[in-house]
């Protein structure tokens, strides 16, 4: 291994890692954070969420990648991995015309070999002094729509904070539209608001992006979007991400998410969070 692990972190929603979406990924030569799409449906794979499953299913073809693959042979590859699963299930032209069941997941890869950070989807990263992130247009939109629709709740006397986080009224307003913008993942269509995903179908050249490492680019961190800002070391993204809990647990003033801290949660989503120095 040509990188030293310097923080590492993997923590659930809802502080149970066997429902945990994301995942931490370290081989000989790459180091990856996974984060697995939160299911639309009911659909399950294996006894798995398609979240879980995406990133368990991704996480063993990293293991199985290639050192000295390029970022384009990475994708096909990781693309692959879950199309064979879809033919051996027979699934695969009913995952073609259904997106919203297939398993999905974002992905940060640092490649050893090529010196490069690979972002598919909207993980993170922080490469020497620079954030990079690859957020969905449509998630940005669909978070503004519920902030609205909290704000308007809220002036109610019928709604508190408190009452929200038990049941969140606005994300039932949301989901119809959260199901929708699934349709434009890997989308061939020149929609504004299609987007990449790792989910066995080609992996389209929107929002994903190829950094190379400079001298003084290192160490590197990768993480997934459950912290809402990423810093150079795991504590400062931790105590960051508990201001916000604590100033806005329903997650649409101070950072708009589709999601918030709900009642019997340890936080708004799941995160992984590596840090890494390559020698």
């Amino acid at each position: 291994m040509a990188f030293d692990i310097i923080e590492n972190k993997l923590i659930g929603k809802t502080g149970d890692l066997q429902l945990c979406e994301d995942q931490v990924v370290v081989t000989n030569h790459f180091a990856a954070v996974i984060d697995g799409a939160s299911s639309k449906t009911e659909v399950t794979y294996r006894e798995k969420s398609t979240g879980r499953f995406a990133a368990d299913l991704l996480k063993s073809a990293i293991h199985r990648l290639p050192e000295d693959a390029t970022f384009e042979q990475a994708c096909d590859f990781l693309t692959y991995s879950f199309a064979k699963y879809y033919h051996k299930e027979n699934t695969y032209e009913h995952l073609e015309k259904n997106p919203i069941e297939r398993p999905t997941a974002s992905v940060a890869i640092y490649s050893d070999y090529q010196q490069e950070v690979w972002l598919i989807g909207d993980c993170q990263c922080l490469v020497g002094k620079k954030s990079h992130i690859r957020q969905k247009r449509a998630d940005q939109v669909i978070a503004s729509v519920r902030a609205l629709y909290l704000e308007l709740l809220l002036q109610s006397d019928d709604f508190t904070i408190p009452s929200l986080q038990t049941y969140d009224l606005s994300r039932d307003y949301i989901i119809p539209l959260l199901k929708t913008q699934i349709s434009y993942q890997n989308s061939t269509s020149n929609h504004p608001f299609r987007y990449s995903v790792v989910d066995g179908f080609p992996i389209i050249d929107v929002n994903t992006a190829v950094i190379s490492l400079g001298q003084n680019t290192k160490p590197i961190v990768l993480a997934t979007d459950g912290y809402p800002k990423l810093y150079s070391s795991l504590e400062k993204s931790e105590n960051y991400l508990q201001k916000i809990l604590e100033k806005d647990p329903l997650c649409y003033k101070e950072f708009q998410s589709t999601k918030g801290l709900y009642e019997g949660n340890i936080s708004f989503d799941d995160r992984a969070y590596l840090k890494i120095q390559p020698k």
